[in-house]
């Protein structure tokens, strides 16, 4: 009996060595678990900590009658008189909210699923 005839492969990773020899579980598995959740941790504290950046800087400068400050990351982002452009840009930055913060739900597993 030639050795690939004797490793029969059989599903979900396992592998027997020997016919009739109890299977071993492949640790390459448990290894993806683990590097899947810490992405998961990554991407998910990222997304809230951009959602909270979004509301911290943007939604509190504006409800302090603020939102000329909003130029110092925006160039020309809040300009005096031009409600139709202030405005499209305030809806910019809520659908942007919106996004995000739904983006990061579908991270969670039982609200996906």
């Amino acid at each position: 009996m030639s050795l690939s005839a004797s490793l029969a492969v059989e599903p979900r990773g396992s592998v027997e060595a020997v016919p009739g020899a109890p299977a071993r579980r492949v640790g390459g598995e448990r290894a993806l678990r683990l590097v899947a959740g810490a992405w998961w941790i990554v991407a998910f504290a990222g997304q809230l900590l951009f959602a909270a950046y979004i509301v911290m800087f943007y939604l509190r400068n504006a409800l302090a009658g603020h939102p000329e400050a909003w130029n110092d990351v925006i160039a020309d982002g809040y300009v005096r008189g031009d409600t139709i452009g202030n405005l499209v840009l305030a809806a910019h930055l809520a659908v942007a909210l919106a996004v995000v913060a739904g983006g990061t739900l579908q991270l969670v597993p039982c609200i996906r699923a």
